[in-house]
């Protein structure tokens, strides 16, 4: 029996369809099933006849995350399609819930192997930009709260337990992670920055927008691509460096471009130095003399106090540096000095003179001179664009 809320939510699915050309279907939480007689898009889904996706099982969780987000939940399909979820009350409880998708978004990118199989070619599905997809969900939840019926505005418990939610995004972003690991691991410059690129997008896409939860996801990949960088050679030292600068660098980016451009640069900074050290002819020589610089570059230090060291002369040392890093010895310490005053830079607490005597350097002047030199901006205007440069 087809109550006067139920008849209101049957308008607006129709409502969005005509205006979009979006399936938007309700969806009964107590039955599990669709209280209509047609099937929709995900009923003819390949995935659904392979048994890889449960459609009933994944909108009784997608709406159970609309409820604790606040009446709307967008999402991510296996096939890579978007969907959005939205809640319907009647007398302060969860009743029902609007499901509306498939959509695709211009960067989303579905796996042709799933394409080929889908009944409904790509080409008929919807094309929104992700905003567009945004603001779609939070005009069905306005119209859907002028019909919830006495709505609570505590949050109703979830329909589906936490533990038992399956993250479609997780599986497919642990191998993206995978992939982007091995090219780090062998090496694969250009190919690794292409990956992270598309993980990056690829994961605003599927937690709905956020940001914030993409920063959270990238923390952890850099963790994962340190370790695979020191795994490959690099030194561990300045990785750990890297780390730290990575860290704070990471809170910067306020939009999603500036996220995907700043993932790039990260990653080719873990490969370049891994690339540095595999391509070094006279390892133990310059390992231990590279060692020495790094466990003293806060200090003034000269050739000839690296050349003791590894029991080599100066000038046949002064050789090796040139044409195994392709630099010369105070290049190389001016650039490792620049490279460890970024990381202090960040923190506004600390003068650029207490830096330039942290690093090195022996005056304020001639470590801007250096900076400037290096980066290609001075220190003060690194601090004041907080690195994205």
């Amino acid at each position: 029996m087809q109550t006067p809320l139920l008849m209101k939510c049957f308008h607006i699915s129709e409502i969005v369809h005509s205006f979009t050309g979006i399936e938007c279907r309700l969806f009964d939480l107590e039955s599990g099933i669709l209280p209509i007689k047609s099937s929709c898009y995900c009923d003819r889904c390949c995935k659904y006849e392979n048994t890889d996706c449960d459609p009933v099982t994944a909108y009784m969780q997608a709406v159970s995350e609309a409820d604790s987000a606040g009446g709307t939940y967008i999402y991510c399909c296996p096939s890579g399609y978007i969907f959005i979820a939205n809640t319907i009350y009647q007398n302060s409880m969860l009743s029902n819930g609007l499901i509306t998708g498939p959509i695709l978004t211009s960067d989303n990118k579905i796996e042709m192997q799933n394409i080929s199989n889908c009944v409904v070619p790509p080409s008929n599905i919807p094309i929104l930009s992700k905003d567009k997809v945004t603001e779609l969900g939070q005009m069905i939840n306005a119209m859907c709260s002028g019909l919830s019926t006495q709505i609570s505005f505590h949050r109703s418990k979830p329909l589906i337990s936490e533990h038992s939610f399956i993250d479609y995004s997780e599986r497919y972003s642990i191998d993206s992670e995978k992939l982007i690991i091995r090219m780090v691991l062998s090496a694969e410059k250009e190919e690794a920055e292409q990956a992270i690129s598309n993980y990056v997008n690829d994961l605003y896409t599927t937690s709905g927008y956020n940001i914030t939860a993409v920063k959270r996801r990238l923390s952890e990949l850099v963790v994962l691509i340190s370790r695979a960088a020191i795994d490959g050679g690099a030194d561990k030292t300045y990785i750990f460096l890297l780390n730290t600068q990575h860290i704070k660098e990471l809170s910067f980016p306020t939009t999603i471009e500036e996220l995907d451009q700043w993932s790039v640069k990260m990653i080719g900074r873990y490969i370049n130095n891994m690339l540095d050290c595999r391509h070094v002819k006279h390892a133990d020589i310059m390992e231990k003399a590279l060692q020495y610089i790094r466990l003293n570059i806060d200090r003034k230090i000269t050739l000839s106090d690296v050349a003791e060291h590894v029991y080599l002369s100066k000038s046949y040392l002064s050789r090796i540096f040139k044409k195994e890093l392709g630099c010369t010895f105070t290049e190389y310490t001016n650039n490792l000095r620049v490279e460890k005053s970024k990381v202090y830079i960040l923190d506004n607490s600390v003068s650029l003179v207490d830096i330039a005597n942290a690093v090195g350097f022996e005056d304020q002047s001639y470590f801007t001179k250096v900076f400037k030199k290096t980066v290609g901006i001075s220190p003060g205007r690194y601090r004041d664009l907080r690195g994205n440069i």
